[in-house]
């Protein structure tokens, strides 16, 4: 970069020297570069060939000399490093990047693949434990040290949960870490009437029964894979504290987007209803199809809203229930949460790799909630790392 400003400082001494000697050189270029375009007088050239040369001369330095250069900046710097990695290994390179300038100046030195627009915003790097949960394994010495002193050498946030495997006994214990101390990992089995009876069936899935049944936790969210249970398990639950009165109904939102690159259908013709009903279906998939969704529904059990009409409304009493998040915005998110009244709850659940749309890839309200919330007494989360549809469904990580 220091050579480019030698070249381009001697590139306008030369242009310099030339609009001098361009003042004995009037015939030549009158004839040469400007009668071809359009005819001026004597007089007029006279005063405009000062400026007019160099302007041109300058020009040409900066195409000859600059074509395949980029700027003295920090984003010059990634673009150079890209570049020198390609030609010193056998490694071809994605330059990806989701600002325009930047793919501009990198597709100026030629021999890297630009990749423009295709960023997808991942969680902080700052933050050490993303899925809600650690795993750690230990002897019994170590593990009984931390629980019983209170030591958290794990970096826990609240509400966070450290699953130990005790390499002496060959078993593992679940504890949440609620800012001061470790609690054993507690839970029940759901039986409902809608939806049979529901057990955990992995390690997490315990964590999200104790997240789920703790009611000094407000704000909940669950991400994981598809086929892992996050709606059937929070629907199971959230259908079981309504009818144990604990609260009121479930409001359940979710933004209408259909899965990208999908054909838009058009318009839906009806009610309101009609329109969200294809966006309602996972639930009638749980509760035993559409007549156990209209049960819900006319029992005031579950009250369908769309994202477009929540502006203005107080739940008071109620779970708020927001499935496919991942196609919410940070304002959406705000919104959300701003509708929870006394006595109301707020469940978020998504899986990152399913967004359907770049604004919710560059603009993620699920991690700028994780990102803002991690650690808040009334905030937990958990990641569901296994799929447990069935064993179809396990073979769509295969395509990864």
């Amino acid at each position: 970069m220091i050579i480019m400003k030698k070249i381009k400082i001697i590139g306008v001494f030369i242009m310099m020297c030339l609009s001098f000697l361009s003042h004995f050189m009037y015939e030549w270029c009158n004839n040469l570069l400007f009668s071809i375009f359009f005819p001026v007088n004597e007089s007029i050239w006279e005063h405009m060939k000062l400026l007019i040369t160099p302007v041109l001369i300058y020009a040409l330095i900066e195409y000859f000399i600059y074509k395949n250069k980029i700027p003295d900046t920090n984003d010059s710097k990634i673009i150079y490093d890209a570049y020198r990695f390609n030609k010193t290994t056998n490694v071809t390179v994605h330059f990806t990047t989701n600002d325009l300038a930047q793919s501009v100046f990198a597709g100026r030195i030629g021999d890297l693949i630009i990749d423009y627009g295709s960023v997808k915003r991942e969680l902080s790097k700052d933050q050490t434990n993303n899925n809600g949960w650690i795993h750690i394994v230990s002897t019994t010495d170590t593990i009984n040290s931390c629980v019983n002193n209170a030591k958290n050498p794990f970096d826990l946030q609240q509400n966070e949960y450290i699953n130990f495997y005790n390499t002496n006994t060959n078993s593992n214990n679940i504890y949440c870490w609620n800012g001061y101390s470790y609690s054993n990992l507690e839970y029940k089995d759901i039986h409902s009437h809608f939806m049979g009876d529901i057990k955990p069936r992995n390690d997490e899935q315990k964590m999200l029964f104790n997240l789920l049944q703790n009611y000094d936790i407000k704000v909940k969210t669950v991400l994981g894979k598809f086929g892992s249970g996050k709606t059937y398990i929070m629907l199971a639950h959230a259908i079981d504290m309504v009818q144990r009165g604990k609260f009121d109904k479930i409001v359940f939102v979710r933004n209408n987007i259909q899965v990208k690159d999908t054909k838009d259908i058009g318009s839906l013709p009806g009610s309101e209803f009609d329109k969200t009903l294809p966006y309602l279906m996972p639930i009638a998939d749980h509760v035993g199809g559409m007549d156990g969704l209209l049960d819900l529904i006319d029992n005031h059990i579950i009250e369908p809203v769309h994202l477009g009409f929540i502006r203005g409304r107080d739940f008071k009493r109620a779970i708020i229930f927001c499935d496919e998040c991942e196609n919410l915005t940070k304002q959406h998110i705000q919104l959300i949460l701003g509708r929870a009244a006394e006595g109301s709850q707020v469940w978020f659940a998504g899986d990152l790799k399913q967004t359907d749309n770049i604004t919710f890839e560059k603009n993620s309200g699920l991690i700028a909630l994780i990102d803002k919330l991690r650690g808040h007494p009334l905030f937990g989360m958990v990641r569901l790392v296994k799929s447990e549809r069935s064993e179809i469904a396990q073979l769509a990580d295969e395509l990864d």
